[in-house]
């Protein structure tokens, strides 16, 4: 993967983990919702792994299945972005 595929992917990986982490901790701490419910159902798979280690053991858990769960996302995202990517360079060869 070139840097700048590894960049992009990365990039969207994070912008959609982290309003899917900053949900997480606004459930876990029993806060009022910062986003409208249709954006939590949205982020929800991005915070299920983190939710479920969470309810188990606590934050620091939850920070835990996070940290696996941006992983799992960078893949996704990565195996979802390469063959646009790819199809983009070949009509752009065209």
């Amino acid at each position: 993967m070139k840097r700048r595929d590894f960049t992009i992917t990365l990039i969207i990986a994070f912008a959609y983990w982290i309003p899917s982490s900053i949900v997480l901790l606004d459930i876990i701490r029993g806060s009022l919702m910062i986003f409208p419910e249709w954006i939590e159902t949205i982020l929800m798979p991005g915070y299920l792994l983190g939710f479920a280690l969470g309810y188990v053991g606590g934050v620091v858990w939850a920070m835990v299945g996070q940290s696996v769960e941006l992983i799992i996302i960078f893949f996704l995202v990565r195996m979802i972005y390469k063959p646009i990517r790819r199809k983009i360079y070949k009509d752009e060869q065209k």
